[in-house]
């Protein structure tokens, strides 16, 4: 006989269940963006290059991101910058992850800028 779920146990699957409706709705957005919007070929094929970084190749990431912003991104309206702030910031979170570390790590104000606050300054 199964036990009746406890409250907490109801709580996490329906966390579980918004958050899978939410990442939905991200890729959704996201694939519409890459289909629909002017810029969307180009931030698709930034996304692509985005995965093909290492861990170990941070500051690679970082001047492709900087080449990137000072061509098409510079012009780009603000969903796409935010899109492509949004991507970048994935992107290392399972970076991260995969190295087992945590997937947010951000500098105290004392500690030079980590490599997502640098691209987040140059997407600003």
């Amino acid at each position: 006989m199964k036990t009746p779920d406890t409250a907490s146990e109801k709580a996490l699957r329906e966390r579980e269940r918004v958050w899978r409706h939410y990442r939905a709705q991200v890729r959704m957005h996201r694939q519409a963006l890459y289909r629909d919007h002017p810029q969307g070929v180009a931030l698709h094929a930034f996304a692509r290059q985005l995965q093909r970084f290492k861990i170990e190749q941070a500051a690679a990431f970082l001047t492709y991101v900087r080449e990137e912003n000072r061509g098409w991104l510079c012009t780009a309206p603000p969903e796409i910058r935010a899109e492509a702030l949004s991507l970048v910031d994935s992107r290392i979170q399972r970076l991260r992850l995969g190295a087992g570390m945590p997937a947010i790590s951000d500098p105290l104000p004392d500690e030079p800028d980590d490599v997502f606050q640098a691209c987040k300054r140059e997407l600003n």
